[in-house]
């Protein structure tokens, strides 16, 4: 499975941050990587101009060709890795490793005194930036997405426990409700968890309605009935020949 190193996330990731948020564009390697995830399993294609367009940002413009040709290869990298991730039957079961989102979770010394992780914590928006990325994505074929929920049973419910993971960032609605409180750390993962599997469901409705359906069968030649003359021209009747086999 193809996947970017730990020195190509960081140069991307980099360079998003720094070029194409200011520019409109996306933020983040994980806002990307949730956005890319939307284009490839949704309900229509994406122009690859149409969606590389959007991650640069409206106000965006490569400073030479060379940042141009690296940085196109680089998203290109990642969106292959998101092919390959989301098509790998590995995320139906019990997705670990490869086939888990990049998504940025906290991490903390073992064997440092004191340093645990409360999974009842709502201060850490495990989640949120992939999230936003993958509603960016969405959007951009919005109707299409909108349908697709109306005839995919249990679809909804997925979608807004992903779009739930934005939930506690940035400034609260005034009219927030108990259905608007940020999940703890421990829904958060187990949201997480269960991307993989929702992906490679939706990969593979893509593939069944993209797949031509199958030819009827035709007869090459027309059928001989039993008291026509046989095919092999012995002037015998089909019968009485190869047809009594």
């Amino acid at each position: 499975m193809s996947r970017l190193s730990d020195q190509e996330i960081e140069r991307l990731d980099g360079y998003l941050a720094e070029h194409c948020e200011p520019a409109g564009g996306l933020a983040s390697i994980e806002s990307l990587d949730g956005f890319l995830s939307a284009v490839v399993v949704g309900p229509e294609p994406i122009q690859l101009g149409e969606w590389m367009d959007f991650v640069w940002g409206p106000d965006h413009a490569f400073a030479d060709q060379a940042t141009a040709g690296e940085m196109v290869a680089l998203l290109m990298r990642a969106y292959n890795a998101v092919v390959d991730r989301v098509a790998d039957p590995a995320s139906a079961d019990e997705p670990t490793g490869e086939v888990l989102p990049l998504v940025a979770v906290p991490s903390f010394d073992a064997d440092e005194p004191g340093e645990v992780l409360d999974p009842d914590d709502t201060s850490i928006p495990v989640g949120a930036a992939w999230s936003y990325g993958f509603l960016l994505g969405r959007e951009l074929r919005e109707a299409a997405w909108e349908d697709r929920v109306d005839d995919f049973e249990g679809l909804d419910d997925a979608l807004m426990d992903i779009d739930d993971l934005m939930l506690g960032v940035g400034e609260p609605e005034p009219d927030a409700g108990p259905e608007d409180e940020p999940l703890t750390l421990a829904e958060r993962l187990q949201v997480v968890q269960g991307i993989p599997g929702l992906l490679h469901t939706l990969y593979q409705d893509v593939l069944e309605q993209a797949a031509p359906p199958p030819e009827p069968y035709r007869r090459e030649s027309p059928k001989v009935g039993r008291n026509d003359p046989c095919p092999c021209g012995s002037g015998r009747k089909y019968k009485l020949c190869h047809g009594g086999n």
